[in-house]
């Protein structure tokens, strides 16, 4: 298997702060173990820095920022809780759209 550009997609938003930093905990983890697999991953939770710089992003900003990288991608990871994210469940449309690989769990993404 070659090396791989994968889109990280899960739940961010939608409850209190502990939980979103606990969430873009796992996010930043499942990038570190793609790069352990030897792959590039995208991790859509760091916008959150470009966003709090910024000041003014909206929900759709943040979004429309994403959609561009799952084109970029070979591949989407889905993490646990992605049904309950209107934005992964966007962007696993865009993913099946475009034909990604769909990844459901780390395990399944294979070694580069």
């Amino acid at each position: 298997m070659s090396r791989m550009r994968i889109y990280v997609a899960g739940r961010l938003g939608g409850f209190g702060t502990i939980q979103y930093i606990q969430l873009f905990h796992t996010m930043i983890e499942a990038g570190l173990e793609l790069i352990k697999k030897g792959h590039a991953p995208y991790i859509p939770a760091l916008d959150f820095l470009c966003g709090l710089i910024a000041g003014d992003w909206e929900y759709e900003d943040y979004y429309r920022f994403n959609l561009d990288w799952v084109g970029a991608c070979h591949a989407i990871l889905l993490l646990p809780g992605w049904k309950e994210s209107r934005g992964a469940n966007r962007e696993l449309v865009e993913a099946r759209r475009l034909g990604l690989k769909i990844y459901y769990r780390m395990e399944d993404v294979p070694q580069a």
